[in-house]
C-alpha cells in the first residue's frame, strides 16, 4: 500500500494521541475513526451532542450518507 504524508497541527496530533488504545498506532486511530464500517462509535462520540433540530439533523445525515456512498464508489473504482 502506498504511503502519504499529511500535515496536522500539534493540537490535532495530541487529540489523536488521547484517543489511542494500548499498542495502537496513530494510523489505526484514524482508520478506526474514519471507517464507515465502525459502528462502535456514534456521531456523539466523535463530534459531541447535537443541539440542532431533528429536521436539521436528518438533512445533515442525508448529506453524510450520500458522501460516504460517493467515497465508497471512488474507492471501489480505484481498486
Amino acid at each position: 500500500m502506498a504511503e502519504k504524508t499529511i500535515k496536522i497541527s500539534d493540537e490535532i496530533y495530541a487529540y489523536l494521541e488521547s484517543l489511542r488504545k494500548e499498542n495502537e498506532e496513530i494510523e489505526e486511530v484514524l482508520v478506526r475513526l474514519l471507517s464507515p464500517k465502525d459502528t462502535s462509535a456514534s456521531i456523539d462520540d466523535v463530534f459531541g451532542k447535537w443541539v440542532g433540530s431533528d429536521k436539521e439533523f436528518e438533512s445533515i445525515q442525508k448529506v453524510i450518507d450520500s458522501t460516504w456512498n460517493e467515497w465508497n464508489k471512488t474507492l471501489q473504482a480505484s481498486e
